[in-house]
């Protein structure tokens, strides 16, 4: 007969203290570094999709072209003057070095494709600073000093003839939106610098390039650059350093 009294334990029992291993850790880490990737993947895809201008870099890769200056948008504040003297004095050295001094004409079209853009403050604040070096600078507005909607101004060249006029040092010639009014080739092709004005806070459509590809063409020679305005003061300190 057995009973308890008579039953002898072999082995003592033994209990689990630790879990049985499963892939949790893995599962847990795949998980948060797929959700990172598939972020970033969104990220990328809304920086592709996303043609506003912003600031030099984005500018440069959706237009191809280049930046050579950033104004900031008219703001009261108490730096304001200050930054705007600092972007326009910034935008005048880097445009001075593409200017050819043998050049007769010596004169800079201010180009927009935007009725909206604004480009007063920007040309004016150049002016300014080169005229305190002691340089002689004109400006030509159209619908002022002459009207592109004219046989002179589209079959004559008459433009070329006041530019001369002027005699001054440099003469910026301040065209309407080239996109409603075009501009005959002979002011692109013998104009010291061509200047394309151009919304930061606006989106470049596939018009824009090519309106701006048949600029670079019938520029031939002449710099074709890009200036900013309406931009953040960070995308300005691209050009002028740390502003206050």
């Amino acid at each position: 007969e057995m009973n308890s009294a008579t039953l002898k334990v072999i082995n003592p029992p033994t209990y689990h203290l630790h879990s049985k291993p499963t892939k949790r850790k893995m599962l847990v880490a795949g998980s948060y570094f797929g959700t990172i990737a598939f972020l970033l993947g969104v990220l990328l895809i809304l920086e592709l999709l996303d043609r506003t201008l912003r600031d030099k870099f984005r500018t440069e890769r959706i237009t191809r072209g280049t930046v050579v200056g950033a104004f900031p948008s008219k703001q009261k504040g108490r730096y304001q003057h200050l930054i705007e003297q600092a972007a326009a004095q910034a935008l005048a050295n880097q445009i001075f070095g593409y200017i050819d001094t043998v050049n007769r004409y010596s004169f800079i079209n201010m180009l927009q494709l935007d009725s909206e853009v604004d480009m007063g403050p920007l040309m004016y604040g150049v002016r300014e600073h080169w005229q305190s070096l002691g340089l002689q600078v004109g400006v030509l507005e159209e619908g002022v000093d002459f009207n592109a909607r004219s046989r002179d101004f589209l079959m004559t060249g008459k433009l070329i003839s006041q530019v001369r006029e002027e005699e001054h040092d440099l003469v910026f010639v301040r065209h309407s939106d080239i996109s409603n009014i075009p501009i005959p080739s002979w002011y692109l092709e013998k104009a010291a610098v061509n200047m394309l004005i151009l919304d930061a806070q606006s989106a470049w459509k596939e018009e824009n390039q090519e309106i701006y590809k048949d600029l670079v063409q019938r520029s031939a020679q002449v710099p074709l650059l890009i200036c900013l305005i309406n931009a953040d003061k960070l995308s300005i300190e691209t050009f002028t350093g740390m502003l206050p």
